[in-house]
């Protein structure tokens, strides 16, 4: 515990009632935070449809959370998809302002006087993505250069990897290179920072000398006291937890599965549950192992991952495009959920160590679909022999009370 009672501004425009992983990191370390001592208020988006993945359910988890919020109704109409041309420019100007949520950034940067003089933090934390939001970091330093700013990193620049029409892609390499020279500005007001994974290290020491620290995304045990625990199902069920991200090949997916055994085939289910794009539901929903369900609010989430057999997280960007450093943040529901992990990604990338290093499951490169249906076909023995083992002790490390202690005394060193 802290000593002093240190105030903490977390600006993180993903909060409840936006659903998705997004958001979790957030919930976690706030929540935990708050039992190492610090007094934390969160700055973050106010608007209920700003965000394609929207659970109310999570308003309960942060109810007592003191909140800050800045509405603005061109981002909602910009995520529902209504046709104006504000909605245009919007989409147009993310290419020199990175995303749709630099207008958010500009308005909370207007109110930055009155924040800072009414909370008085001795810490501001700031999360990206959105990496527009790492702006923020210069108009706090500027009012007062003694707060402390710590900068999140939940993804980095592999979020720009061209994808989709010509257009898209000239649109994403631009922003790519502005990113790039932002960073090179924005990164000296920060005062240290933290990544989910080693992997980020290298990258942010390109931009900065300040201290980083590696605090993985934690699970927290409170969101499973009351979920049933794991019955074996009559089908060897995979589940897909989550939005299918736009940059995974459902195709890459297809070859893997059809190159099961037919005996294993015949009594495997795939189910991918969550936001996906159009091509890949049409991928999928003509596959006869496969069912594609809609998202579901985070407990149901939680519980069907306790249900199944395995949990499959899969990346099939290549490592030359950021591969190597993307790690879900499903990942470490899944770790909660104590199922073993199916973990599909670029050879050697930080996911697959991940899971390779703390024994969590079965991996494989997504560039050999011969070991993967190996691995897939290797689990389902087991299961088929009542000797498919949950998680063990290993899961302890990644509980939210042990790795928000390690963020504490990180922060604590800073102060």
């Amino acid at each position: 515990m802290n000593s002093k009672l240190s105030k903490i501004l977390y600006f993180s425009y993903f909060f409840p009632p936006a659903g998705g992983i997004s958001c979790q990191r957030t919930i976690r370390f706030v929540k935990y935070l708050k039992k190492y001592g610090w007094d934390i208020t969160v700055v973050a988006s106010g608007d209920f449809k700003s965000w394609r993945v929207i659970d109310n359910s999570l308003l309960e988890k942060v109810k007592d959370v003191k909140k800050v919020t800045y509405s603005l109704r061109r981002i909602a109409s910009f995520y529902n998809g209504e046709k104006n041309l504000a909605n245009l420019n919007l989409a147009i100007r993310p290419i020199h302002g990175l995303d749709p949520m630099h207008i958010w950034t500009r308005e909370v940067k207007l109110d930055m006087d009155r924040l800072i003089k009414k909370h008085k933090p001795d810490i501001a934390i700031i999360t990206i993505p959105p990496f527009s939001t790492a702006e923020l970091a210069e108009s706090i330093k500027k009012i007062d250069e003694k707060i402390k700013v710590i900068l999140d990193i939940r993804d980095l620049f592999w979020v720009f990897k061209p994808y989709g029409s010509f257009m898209r892609r000239v649109a994403n390499i631009a922003q790519n290179y502005y990113a790039q020279r932002k960073f090179q500005i924005w990164m000296k007001y920060f005062d240290g920072f933290i990544v989910p994974d080693e992997s980020f290290t290298a990258t942010i020491e390109n931009y900065s000398d300040s201290p980083v620290e590696t605090i993985p995304t934690p699970f927290d045990p409170d969101d499973f006291k009351n979920l049933k625990p794991y019955s074996k199902n009559e089908k060897f069920t995979i589940l897909h937890s989550g939005s299918f991200n736009r940059y995974n090949s459902p195709n890459l997916l297809k070859i893997i599965f059809h190159a099961l055994p037919d005996d294993v085939l015949s009594k495997t289910e795939l189910i991918l549950q969550g936001n996906m794009s159009k091509k890949a539901e049409k991928i999928f929903n003509e596959i006869s192992f496969a069912r594609v369900e809609k998202q579901v609010p985070f407990e149901s989430a939680l519980q069907e991952q306790c249900k199944s057999e395995l949990n499959l997280v899969f990346v099939s960007v290549p490592n030359g495009k950021g591969g190597e450093q993307i790690v879900p943040g499903k990942v470490f529901d899944y770790i909660g959920a104590e199922r073993p992990i199916l973990a599909i990604g670029p050879k050697n990338c930080a996911l697959l160590r991940l899971i390779e290093s703390n024994q969590l499951g079965f991996w494989a490169s997504i560039k050999e679909p011969e070991i993967a249906s190996g691995m897939i076909t290797k689990a389902f023995r087991q299961w088929q022999n009542d000797k498919l083992m949950p998680i063990g002790k290993q899961r302890e490390s990644f509980e939210a009370m042990i790795v928000v202690k390690r963020l504490s005394n990180f922060l604590s060193r800073l102060v």
